[in-house]
């Protein structure tokens, strides 16, 4: 039986990924998982492909065009999920004490796979993989296999860990709420207004993020990416392009679905915020589809 903490402090980090870059990243991600244990914080949350950068090329250039970032994504971003990277932040927090969720490009083979590290304080380590990449994602990636899409007991409750749209799915938010999670740890990319569908805006997935921690009954732990000049070099060169510096989004929002905690959109930073695990069972009393809410004898789940 695990004995957990109710009261502790939790971190999210928004940090400029180094597009293609793992082991840029890597220097990046153990310092700032230095900063929240020096500050008290017992879990840390990165975004979306944290230790490779986001492949925005995708959304941005020709097929034709992206063959050459892809070489690149296979040979300098993409990590084997028990590689010297994992060791290096499993040490890391091991030594100072903190739980910590990672997401990485993940190469298995000749397959690449949206993946995340859950890694605790006593150096366990969890994988995990996006059950579906989002629209023209899928050019890099794999699924994942649904195995992984779960609940975890651990010294700071039940944590559960998603990415991105993943919150947009219904049985996915019901698979994770029947498991009876109480902290939930979100990793997203970056938040470009130029992007062509509203719906993969700041607007619209901070209104899935916040539905998230109502309809669960959840504290969430969110964080993203954002661009930097270098960011934007990489991908346009010195002509440029459409993005912009800036388009970041982290925030930390409690189980009643208010805003504890939101970043600036344009900088690195970690934010804070303290939380108390029994707000759940406030906000459950009211709102649990899973309880009381619930209409078993109308619906049926196979």
């Amino acid at each position: 039986m695990v004995t957990t903490q109710r009261q502790f402090k939790v971190a999210a980090a928004q940090v400029d990924a180094v597009f293609y870059d793992a082991q840029a990243n890597l220097v990046k991600i153990i310092a700032l998982i230095e900063e929240a244990a020096a500050a008290g914080a017992k879990l840390v949350v990165f975004s979306e492909l944290a230790l490779s950068g986001y492949p925005f090329h995708i959304w941005l250039k020709p097929y034709h065009e992206q063959l050459p970032y892809i070489e690149d994504f296979y040979t300098k971003a993409a990590v084997e999920a028990d590689g010297l990277e994992m060791r290096a932040l499993q040490a890391t927090c091991v030594a100072h004490r903190i739980r910590a969720v990672i997401g990485f490009s993940e190469r298995d083979g000749g397959s690449l796979f949206m993946s995340q590290w859950l890694i605790g304080p006593d150096g366990d380590v969890v994988v995990r993989r996006k059950l579906k990449p989002t629209s023209l994602e899928r050019i890099v990636y794999g699924e994942g296999d649904g195995s992984d899409i779960r609940v975890h007991e651990t010294e700071l409750g039940r944590v559960g860990l998603l990415q991105c749209w993943e919150h947009a799915q219904s049985i996915l938010k019901y698979t994770m709420s029947s498991q009876h999670e109480e902290l939930h740890c979100a990793s997203w990319p970056v938040f470009p207004a130029q992007l062509p569908h509203h719906s993969l805006s700041q607007q619209g997935n901070s209104a899935i993020l916040t539905a998230y921690a109502i309809e669960t009954g959840t504290f969430v732990v969110s964080a993203s990416s954002y661009f930097s000049q270098q960011n934007l070099d990489k991908l346009f060169g010195a002509q440029g392009g459409p993005l912009t510096v800036g388009s970041g989004w982290t925030t930390i929002i409690d189980p009643e679905g208010r805003t504890l905690a939101t970043a600036e959109h344009d900088k690195t930073c970690i934010i804070y915020a303290d939380i108390n695990l029994d707000a759940c069972y406030k906000a459950k009393s009211v709102l649990d589809p899973l309880g009381h809410y619930a209409r078993r004898d109308v619906f049926q789940y196979v």
